[in-house]
């Protein structure tokens, strides 16, 4: 159970993590808002935003899941862009949150 609350300290519980959550859930809404009220082709865009938001992970994640299906994460498997960019912003806050603990306690030094 202490591992658990370790992680989830570390993924929400520094400033500089829940400054990024915002930032992904404002590129998600952007995302959503911009894909569910325009009729354009270009809405669709709208997509790189949370994507860019969680990269590298995300690409990463993209990237792969086309090497190892051949189809292409957004037009193939839709719910693998999405997994993707949970999976990028879960990383990425995890990572944000080591580096905040750590220069924190004085341990990058």
């Amino acid at each position: 159970m202490k591992r658990v609350e370790s992680l989830r300290s570390l993924i929400i519980g520094s400033w500089p993590s829940r400054i990024y959550w915002a930032v992904v859930a404002a590129a998600v809404a952007l995302w959503l808002v911009a894909s569910n009220t325009h009729d354009q082709p270009d809405a669709s865009l709208a997509g790189v935003y949370p994507l860019v938001a969680t990269s590298p992970v995300s690409i990463g994640l993209l990237f792969a899941t086309e090497l190892l299906t051949g189809d292409a994460g957004w037009g193939g498997a839709p719910a693998a862009g999405v997994v993707a960019m949970a999976v990028g912003a879960v990383v990425n806050a995890w990572l944000i949150g080591l580096s905040t603990r750590s220069v924190g306690s004085g341990q990058g030094r």
